[in-house]
C-alpha cells in the first residue's frame, strides 16, 4: 500500500481526542488508512467490520463486546453479563450500564467500527452518542463511514475532540498519484 504519511500524521495528532470520523465514499482507502495508522499503535485495538445484520441492538453489542474482549479481557464485564441474559434490559438501562462502563475504562483502548453508514438503528445511533458523550480518556473511538453519522457531532467538533478526514483529504495527491503508477506498473 501506498504510504500516506501526511494523513497518518494527522490522525495521530488526534490521538487523544474522543473521536476520529473518517468518511468518504467507497474507494478512497479509508481502511487501508486505519489500518496503516493503527499497526504501530502499541494499544490494544477492538476492530469491528459491520454489515446490514448488526442493525439489531443486541446483535450490535455482542459483536462490539467480543471485539473488545479479544484485545481488553476486563473491559464491559456488565454489558457482557447483561447480554447473556433471557433479554435484553430497557434501553435507558442499558445506556446507563454502558455509559459507565465506558466512562470506567481504565487502560487505552481504540475501538473501530468499520462501515458504520450500514447502521441505521436509531438505538444503536443513541448508544454510540452516550459512548462519546460519557467516555474515558483513555478511549479512542474510530468511525469509518461513506457518509456522516446520524447523530451530532458539532460538540466534538468545537471543543476539538474530533479528528475528521473525508474525501478532500484522502484524494492523492498529484505526488501520491505519481508514486502509485510507479507501483503499479513496477510489480
Amino acid at each position: 500500500p501506498l504510504a500516506r504519511s501526511h494523513l497518518i500524521q494527522r490522525l495521530e495528532a488526534g490521538h487523544k481526542r474522543k473521536l476520529t470520523l473518517i468518511s468518504a465514499p467507497a474507494g478512497y482507502g479509508k481502511s487501508t488508512l486505519v489500518h496503516l495508522w493503527l499497526a504501530s499503535s502499541s494499544e490494544p485495538v477492538a476492530w469491528l467490520s459491520l454489515d446490514a445484520n448488526d442493525n439489531d441492538i443486541g446483535v450490535f453489542l455482542r459483536y462490539l463486546v467480543a471485539a473488545v474482549h479479544a484485545v481488553a479481557p476486563n473491559a464491559c464485564q456488565t454489558i457482557a453479563e447483561l447480554l447473556n441474559g433471557p433479554q435484553l434490559p430497557p434501553q435507558n438501562y442499558l445506556l446507563q450500564a454502558i455509559a459507565g462502563e465506558v466512562a470506567g475504562l481504565s487502560e487505552p483502548l481504540t475501538v473501530v467500527l468499520g462501515d458504520y453508514h450500514v447502521i441505521h438503528n436509531a438505538d444503536i445511533h443513541a448508544l454510540i452518542a452516550t459512548c462519546l458523550l460519557y467516555q474515558s480518556p483513555g478511549l479512542r473511538l474510530v468511525l469509518v463511514t461513506r457518509q456522516d453519522p446520524p447523530f451530532s457531532v458539532t460538540r466534538l467538533r468545537v471543543s476539538e475532540q474530533m479528528t475528521e478526514l473525508r474525501l478532500a483529504d484522502l484524494r492523492f495527491t498529484p505526488a501520491e498519484m505519481h508514486q502509485y503508477f510507479c507501483l503499479l506498473y513496477t510489480s
